[in-house]
């Protein structure tokens, strides 16, 4: 399986939320969430990248959630 993105305020260049995209646990970062770990790096996100920190957020041992900053 992997992630879901359910909130953001990055846009699409249709001016719309970034949200419902699917982030599989294939990709680095989800894999370094997932085992519990923050991510710092770069992240394509549509056509453009970013500076990334994402944060997994965590409950009874198991993640619930990621806080990102991308600049």
């Amino acid at each position: 399986l992997g992630m879901l993105r359910i909130a953001t305020t990055l846009k699409t260049n249709l001016q719309e939320r970034r949200i419902n995209a699917f982030l599989p646990n294939e990709w680095q970062n989800v894999k370094m969430l997932n085992e519990g770990k923050i991510y710092k790096g770069r992240l394509l996100l549509g056509k453009k990248w970013y500076l990334v920190q994402q944060v997994p957020i965590g409950q009874n041992g198991k993640i619930i959630g990621v806080l990102a900053v991308l600049l």
